[in-house]
């Protein structure tokens, strides 16, 4: 399970109904999955699409994030939200040795995170998102499947990959840090607001619909 804080700020794009949200802190974090060791995680949020009812808009922050610097933030928008979509690119760029036998990386040219809100939308405070939940690397499958090589390539394993992409895809959410404490709690991981869902089932996304995006006009 890898997580960083975003820190919730209020929307600068007008809709209807209540906007709240001050800007938080928090840090950033990766809780290894058993038998797993990181030594390099990081990732780059370009684009946070936003969605309620029928209205849209993307926001842009292009900010790369290192999954294992406490220091790395990153900001989101306050709103009575539907669903985000987060895309990653590069998607997710990690390296790091599994049941300290096999070094193996994983480089992830785009991901796309759908999170559909259990409650609308996000108040002010510190949120954390978790990219998956723990145990979502298997450390004796890198090992058998990295078995005479010096150092596995999860990309080049195209059902591994393809497993891995699903997981974090359907198994990441959304958490509020009610205490700020910069960990999930058991309380906290039990009122998840927002969860991931398969984004190939939303025939209605399409990155294309925002090529013209609203802080270029």
């Amino acid at each position: 399970m890898m997580m960083f804080y975003l820190f919730a700020c209020a929307s600068e794009t007008t809709f209807s109904g209540t906007f709240v949200g001050n800007p938080g802190k928090g840090n950033t974090q990766v809780a290894e999955s058993e038998g797993i060791a990181f030594s390099r995680a990081s990732t780059s949020v370009q684009y946070v699409y936003y969605f309620r009812g029928d209205s849209e808009f993307v926001d842009a922050p292009d900010q790369n994030i290192d999954l294992l610097d406490p220091a790395s933030e990153f900001p989101i928008m306050a709103g009575n939200w539907d669903s985000i979509v987060l895309e990653m690119e590069p998607g997710i760029s990690i390296e790091g040795r599994a049941n300290d036998t096999q070094d193996f990386t994983w480089e992830l040219s785009s991901l796309f995170i759908k999170l559909d809100f259990q409650e609308p939308g996000i108040a002010e405070g510190a949120y954390l998102f978790s990219l998956g939940q723990s145990n979502w690397l298997n450390a004796q499958q890198i090992v058998e499947l990295g078995e005479g090589s010096d150092t596995f390539a999860i990309e080049d394993s195209e059902e591994f990959n393809g497993a891995l992409i699903d997981i974090l895809e359907t198994q990441s959410a959304l958490y509020h840090d009610t205490n700020g404490d910069g960990t999930i709690s058991e309380e906290e991981r039990e009122q998840s607001i927002a969860t991931g869902s398969d984004l190939e089932e939303d025939e209605d996304f399409d990155p294309l619909d925002f090529i013209d995006p609203f802080w270029q006009e």
